[in-house]
């Protein structure tokens, strides 16, 4: 039996972090740990042009012995923004975080934030629907 698909929309966060563009990487830093997050949206104005996650910050800033005050979010946000719209199908969604081998994807439509969804936030749902297939095998025996 075919179950319905659920959306993007329907499982991600709506409270999503933004900083901009011209933030110093500190300033980043300093939200992401205030913020208690994994990732930051940067935007240009409202609008949102990349991401930042915390490999970024250590594979392209700390790694690289560079000062977080002395560069911006844009210098090393990942860009441009790879986002799905909130109807995407979140099978969908996984298959295109797996072919970028990126965890998070922002929710965009109209050039609006909406939200955001991550790998994690996949796999209970992944988990419900194979335990409920395993359960529809079981009675059909």
């Amino acid at each position: 039996m075919s179950r319905p698909r659920i959306s993007v929309g329907e499982l991600m966060v709506k409270e999503v972090v933004k900083v901009d563009a011209d933030s110093t990487l500190m300033e980043v830093a300093k939200k992401m740990r205030e913020k208690n997050v994994g990732c930051v949206v940067v935007c240009e104005g409202k609008k949102p042009v990349g991401i930042i996650t915390e490999w970024d910050i250590m594979e392209k800033v700390v790694a690289k012995n560079i000062k977080p005050g002395e560069r911006r979010a844009k210098d090393v946000m990942s860009a441009p923004l790879i986002s799905v719209n909130r109807k995407t199908d979140v099978l969908e969604a996984f298959k295109i975080m797996r072919a970028k081998k990126i965890r998070r994807l922002p929710v965009v439509e109209g050039g609006k934030l909406l939200g955001i969804i991550s790998l994690i936030d996949m796999v209970s749902v992944f988990q419900r629907e194979l335990a409920a297939e395993a359960e529809e095998l079981i009675e059909k025996r």
